[in-house]
Protein backbone atom coordinates (compact mmCIF):
# COMPACT_ATOMS: atom_id res chain seq x y z
CA UNK A 1 0.00 0.00 0.00
CA UNK A 2 1.76 3.51 -1.25
CA UNK A 3 1.81 6.61 0.50
CA UNK A 4 0.47 6.01 3.77
CA UNK A 5 1.39 8.01 6.46
CA UNK A 6 3.59 6.91 9.81
CA UNK A 7 0.95 7.25 12.31
CA UNK A 8 -1.82 4.84 10.21
CA UNK A 9 1.48 2.29 9.18
CA UNK A 10 1.95 2.39 13.45
CA UNK A 11 -1.85 2.30 14.10
CA UNK A 12 -2.24 -0.92 11.09
CA UNK A 13 0.93 -2.23 12.90
CA UNK A 14 -0.67 -2.48 16.56
CA UNK A 15 -4.08 -4.01 14.81
CA UNK A 16 -1.79 -6.20 13.26
CA UNK A 17 0.30 -7.22 16.17
CA UNK A 18 -2.48 -7.43 18.44
CA UNK A 19 -4.52 -10.22 16.25
CA UNK A 20 -1.42 -12.13 15.84
CA UNK A 21 -1.02 -12.49 19.44
CA UNK A 22 -4.71 -13.43 19.99
CA UNK A 23 -4.33 -15.53 17.76
CA UNK A 24 -1.32 -17.07 19.58
CA UNK A 25 1.06 -16.25 16.94
CA UNK A 26 4.72 -15.57 18.51
CA UNK A 27 7.00 -12.35 17.39
CA UNK A 28 10.27 -13.89 15.59
CA UNK A 29 11.67 -10.39 14.59
CA UNK A 30 11.71 -6.77 15.87
CA UNK A 31 12.67 -4.18 12.56
CA UNK A 32 12.26 -0.90 13.85
CA UNK A 33 14.79 1.21 12.87
CA UNK A 34 16.13 4.32 12.32
CA UNK A 35 19.17 6.37 11.55
CA UNK A 36 20.05 10.04 10.38
CA UNK A 37 18.51 10.03 6.89
CA UNK A 38 15.72 6.71 7.94
CA UNK A 39 12.98 5.54 9.74
CA UNK A 40 11.55 1.90 9.23
CA UNK A 41 9.19 0.04 11.04
CA UNK A 42 8.42 -3.90 10.73
CA UNK A 43 8.44 -7.00 12.61
CA UNK A 44 7.89 -10.82 12.03
CA UNK A 45 5.17 -12.98 13.50
CA UNK A 46 5.40 -17.15 12.83
CA UNK A 47 2.52 -19.48 13.68
CA UNK A 48 4.12 -22.02 16.07
CA UNK A 49 1.75 -24.86 14.59
CA UNK A 50 1.67 -24.50 11.26
CA UNK A 51 4.54 -22.70 10.71
CA UNK A 52 3.28 -19.64 8.45
CA UNK A 53 4.67 -16.66 9.14
CA UNK A 54 3.71 -12.78 9.05
CA UNK A 55 6.14 -9.77 8.12
CA UNK A 56 5.05 -6.40 8.19
CA UNK A 57 7.13 -3.43 7.02
CA UNK A 58 7.01 0.24 6.45
CA UNK A 59 9.82 3.14 5.50
CA UNK A 60 9.41 6.55 5.30
CA UNK A 61 11.39 6.94 2.18
CA UNK A 62 8.45 5.37 0.24
CA UNK A 63 5.41 5.41 2.89
CA UNK A 64 5.19 1.86 1.78
CA UNK A 65 3.16 -0.31 3.72
CA UNK A 66 4.08 -4.05 3.23
CA UNK A 67 2.98 -7.21 4.19
CA UNK A 68 4.23 -10.23 3.59
CA UNK A 69 2.57 -13.91 3.84
CA UNK A 70 4.23 -16.88 3.96
CA UNK A 71 2.61 -20.25 4.11
CA UNK A 72 4.53 -23.40 4.22
CA UNK A 73 1.14 -25.41 2.44
CA UNK A 74 1.52 -23.39 -0.56
CA UNK A 75 4.96 -24.87 -1.95
CA UNK A 76 5.30 -27.84 -4.25
CA UNK A 77 6.07 -31.04 -1.98
CA UNK A 78 9.64 -32.45 -2.07
CA UNK A 79 7.82 -35.43 -4.05
CA UNK A 80 6.65 -33.57 -6.52
CA UNK A 81 9.46 -34.89 -8.96
CA UNK A 82 8.48 -38.82 -7.63
CA UNK A 83 5.53 -38.09 -10.28
CA UNK A 84 5.67 -38.67 -14.19
CA UNK A 85 4.79 -35.12 -14.21
CA UNK A 86 6.83 -32.48 -16.25
CA UNK A 87 7.15 -29.36 -14.08
CA UNK A 88 5.65 -27.94 -17.31
CA UNK A 89 2.49 -29.37 -17.65
CA UNK A 90 1.92 -29.59 -13.67
CA UNK A 91 -0.56 -26.43 -13.04
CA UNK A 92 -1.71 -26.13 -8.95
CA UNK A 93 -5.53 -25.96 -9.66
CA UNK A 94 -5.57 -28.99 -11.50
CA UNK A 95 -6.86 -32.45 -10.23
CA UNK A 96 -3.96 -35.19 -11.35
CA UNK A 97 -5.15 -38.79 -11.16
CA UNK A 98 -1.66 -40.27 -12.07
CA UNK A 99 0.35 -41.28 -14.59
Amino acid sequence: MPDVPEAAARDAQRRVRQRLLQQGWKLTHEGDRAGTTFRQLGFRFENPEGGGQVDVQWNDSTTTLFISVYAPCGQVPDEFEEYDWSEADWHPKEQHTGP
